[in-house]
């Protein structure tokens, strides 16, 4: 088997040096497409390569490994062997891990006080939201979660947070959004101060950078973390995964 790795970024250039040189005859030839595969359905990520013409030219019996599998139009694959690698639940644990490690990174270099001094706010309390709160909780900050129902309550107050409600009209050094949907609007963000930066973690905004602007605030769209400050030990996590899947398949 050869493994055919798309350029991109880091991550996948030590990916390239992982599979150099493996070789399996147990399956066909693997493709390993970025995370996310694309992001306007037409062009793979980073290049001017369309998807189209790639996968035209795949033969039906490869193994087609890619991230966010879902933005590849449905008839461009309807005849191959497409995985999702970023399904993987091993992956989304410890990518949500290298996340909230790069958001520490990102709170070093947007403020001038020691951790054990910031009071933060994180929306969501999913793999991502509960990481950084752990992280910066025992860095000794303050940290507040707007959680969504009773579940999400109880594991605040178990992790040793504060459930946070718009109602409350408290000062944040940062706002961390990990929600792929609009949580903060105009009204209730503009009963918040935030002093240093509303840090935008999710695949889909959890505010409108304009309302940020009108506001005021910082708005720091941090997208890609693993990828950008941990491309080694990301590009593992997508190997990881890839075998995890090919186990499944294969028994091997």
């Amino acid at each position: 088997m050869s493994w055919n790795v798309f350029p991109g970024d880091e991550r996948m250039k030590f990916l390239s040096r992982f599979f150099q040189n493996y070789e399996n005859d147990i399956f066909p030839n693997a493709e390993i497409l970025p995370i996310p595969v694309t992001r306007d359905g037409i062009r793979i990520s980073n290049s001017n390569v369309h998807l189209k013409d790639f996968l035209e030219k795949i033969p039906d019996n490869s193994l087609i490994f890619c991230g966010q599998k879902n933005l590849i139009p449905k008839d461009l694959v309807a005849n191959k062997k497409v995985y999702d690698y970023s399904e993987d639940e091993t992956f989304l644990l410890k990518n949500a891990y290298l996340t909230s490690c790069g958001a520490i990174k990102i709170f070093l270099q947007n403020s001038e006080k020691p951790f054990n001094e910031l009071k933060i706010l994180i929306s969501g309390f999913g793999r991502i939201g509960k990481n950084l709160t752990k992280l910066l909780l025992g860095l000794g900050t303050v940290v507040y979660v707007v959680g969504h129902g009773e579940k999400d309550s109880f594991w605040i107050n178990q992790f040793g947070a504060s459930e946070f409600d718009f109602s409350n009209r408290i000062s944040f050094d940062f706002i961390v959004n990990t929600v792929p949907d609009i949580v903060f609007d105009e009204k209730n963000l503009s009963k918040i101060e935030c002093k240093s930066g509303f840090i935008e973690l999710a695949s889909k905004p959890g505010v409108n950078p304009e309302v940020c602007e009108y506001l005021g605030i910082n708005h720091i769209h941090a997208l890609g973390i693993p990828g950008k400050y941990y491309p080694e030990s990301s590009a593992k996590i997508i190997k990881e995964s890839i075998f995890n899947i090919i186990n499944k398949i294969y028994g091997v």
